[in-house]
């Protein structure tokens, strides 16, 4: 069953185009891990609030993934330009 992933974040204050900058080589390395089958980054102006949206074949791919991304660090190098927590939903997908 296919997995979607929300991740909703909030950056510091004036930091917006600069988490954008570190996030998009992150987002395509995403694309081109097994089990990807999309990722975007999204933005609400209006609430100054940044979404990632992932599409991944499994949970398992989508685990696999967050382990490899918090061994090599790069969930602080992000979570150092967000004013609040990170929120994380996620689906099965039908």
């Amino acid at each position: 069953m296919k997995y979607l992933v929300s991740v909703t974040f909030r950056p510091i204050e004036g930091k917006r185009d600069a988490l954008a900058a570190m996030i998009a080589p992150m987002l395509e390395q995403t694309r081109n891990t097994d089990g990807c089958l999309s990722a975007h980054l999204c933005f609400d102006t209006e609430k100054y609030e940044m979404v990632i949206l992932h599409l991944w074949t499994s949970e398992a791919a989508f685990e696999d993934y967050l382990e490899m991304r918090a061994q090599r660090g790069d969930l602080h190098s992000v979570n150092d330009l967000l004013a609040d927590e990170q929120f994380l939903t996620t689906f099965n997908v039908a």
